[in-house]
């Protein structure tokens, strides 16, 4: 996917979200900025410390399953996984690419009274 196409997807996410979650304001009178923000955000990198960006990431809480998309931020910086979107919980990561794996466990995601605290994890490819 080309920087442009990811950029499209990335502002279609993030646009869904904000419908979802809504405006400025949230309970108790609290000011919020009207943004949607991943729960998660995932580097995967192999075992040389190269950026990955056509891993498989997979995302579980419990009963939830999410497959994380990687995009790339511009030309000079390496691509990111995020999701899912103002989904706080605890979660077990794992990725795969080019017959290697990594995996995370137990990774949690809180919230303040606007949105879920983004918790960026590296996951290292191994075998």
């Amino acid at each position: 996917m080309s920087s442009a196409g990811a950029a499209r997807v990335l502002g279609t996410v993030l646009a869904v979200g904000l419908s979802v979650v809504g405006g400025t304001g949230c309970a108790d009178g609290v000011s919020c900025r009207s943004y949607a923000a991943p729960a998660l955000r995932v580097h995967i990198l192999d075992a040389t410390g190269t950026p990955v960006c056509d891993a498989k990431v997979v995302v579980h809480d419990g009963g939830f399953t999410e497959t994380l998309r990687a995009i790339p931020r511009d030309a000079s910086t390496p691509c990111v996984y995020f999701g899912p979107i103002e989904r706080r919980g605890t979660y077990r990561i794992e990725a795969t690419a080019r017959g290697a794996t990594a995996n995370a466990t137990k990774v949690k995601v809180t919230a303040d009274p606007c949105h879920v605290i983004t918790r960026e994890v590296t996951l290292t490819l191994t075998g």
